[in-house]
């Protein structure tokens, strides 16, 4: 979540938002810590002060903060809580199903005895779905859900056989038959009648069970309701996980290659014909695209001047679904390649412009003599290119007859 944000692809605003909180935090850490850990604090905010106009030279000739009690935001403090609440709860039921978190789940559900916790969950349940790896989250109170939970009540005996004495059996029966709103009302409330008498949460212990579909959905309990998820991915659910388990292949090579971001590369893949994986690669290329910038291609579709900077022959873990609708793990070998980015061409609309294939093979190899950064800055927005071979002009226009990228060149259904 942080990482989209830090890099900006979220936008310019987003981003200077996030690391100047980030920032803030850091001063501010430095500053409590810094009489406790005086050398690691210093060597912190020496880098940190280079941004900082007119700051002192030291962290220990800064003062300890003060608490700004209008900073406090207890809105905010809840909001959170119920976030970190609902985070957790959802890794533990996937650990119990092992349910990878780049599997993408179909929704979790919040039951909750209080309005302002589903509130708070509903304000940021784009942050929570993003977090989770899930479609969708939905809020329900506890009382409206008497499908999906059960309430089961526990008389303190001890407690309630001496307040009433022979009449406790009375009283126990006229507790265990109160109703789900009762019940609901009471956990709410903290307090209820029950035939004619007074009772608090001491008095009755109040579980919350889950009773809905255990085939479709698993529970956690959490303090005032339950956390549900729907642990059963759809077969593009797990075409998605497969397509992430390649995505983190193909960012692990960038890193090991020495790469930047910022650095123009393209990826290609070698998998078994008609196999699962080869069937996701080509089906999963626009995620991919959206994950990592790079759009996967077949390895027969590379330039044949195509320069490798990296290679990888790696097993991918594919997941799909049998029958019963249960997950089904695998294991598939695929082949990835990192290529230096180079120009790509329309081989159909070149060959409207030169008719002999070793024409058009000589201009190939001239356009990529030059420096694909410079053509990249020269052509960004189209224009021509104008080239005198063997005697011969031809006029190669931008977007049309090549592109700077695979991307590009994909959008103009030039491979």
């Amino acid at each position: 979540m942080n990482k989209e944000r830090f890099s900006g692809e979220r936008g310019a605003e987003e981003r200077t938002f996030a690391l100047s909180t980030l920032y803030e935090v850091l001063v501010m850490l430095c500053r409590l810590m810094a009489p406790l850990t005086p050398f690691f604090t210093e060597f912190v905010y020496q880098n940190l002060r280079k941004v900082m106009p007119d700051a002192p030279a030291s962290i220990h000739f800064t003062m300890i903060p003060e608490v700004n009690q209008a900073a406090i935001n207890d809105e905010i403090e809840a909001d959170m809580a119920a976030m970190r609440q609902v985070i957790e709860k959802v890794r533990v039921i996937r650990d119990r199903h092992k349910l990878s978190m780049r599997t993408p789940l179909p929704s979790v559900t919040f039951i909750h005895k209080d309005q302002a916790a589903l509130d708070a969950v509903g304000r940021l349940q784009s942050y929570i779905a993003e977090e989770l790896n899930v479609r969708e989250i939905h809020t329900r109170l506890v009382s409206h859900v008497p499908e999906l939970v059960k309430f089961t009540c526990q008389p303190n005996h001890k407690a309630l056989g001496a307040r009433f004495g022979k009449d406790y059996k009375t009283i126990q029966k006229a507790i265990n038959e109160l109703d789900h709103a009762a019940l609901a009302d009471f956990v709410l409330s903290g307090a209820m009648s029950v035939a004619g008498h007074q009772f608090v949460a001491e008095d009755i212990v109040v579980s919350i069970d889950f009773v809905g579909d255990k085939a479709q959905s698993d529970a956690d309990t959490c303090e005032g309701g339950l956390v549900v998820l729907d642990i059963r991915p759809t077969a593009a659910m797990l075409d998605e996980a497969t397509a992430r388990e390649v995505c983190a292949k193909v960012q692990k090579m960038r890193k090991e290659a020495g790469l930047r971001k910022e650095d123009k590369v393209e990826v290609a893949y070698a998998a078994a014909e008609g196999s699962q994986l080869a069937r996701v690669l080509t089906g999963q290329a626009e995620y991919i695209a959206q994950r990592i910038n790079l759009t996967p291609l077949a390895a027969a579709q590379l330039p044949t001047r195509a320069v490798p900077l990296a290679t990888n022959e790696t097993d991918v873990r594919v997941q799909t679904l049998d029958e019963s609708g249960a997950i089904v793990m695998a294991s598939e070998s695929v082949t990835l390649t990192l290529v230096r980015g180079c120009v790509w061409f329309h081989e159909g609309k070149l060959k409207g412009l030169c008719a002999d294939a070793q024409m058009r093979d000589d201009v190939q190899n001239y356009v990529h003599c030059f420096d694909h950064a410079a053509l990249r800055q020269k052509y960004a927005d189209g224009g021509k290119l104008a080239l005198n071979l063997n005697d011969q002009k031809v006029e190669l226009v931008a977007g049309v007859h090549f592109f700077m990228n695979s991307g590009d060149a994909l959008r103009a259904k030039a491979l």
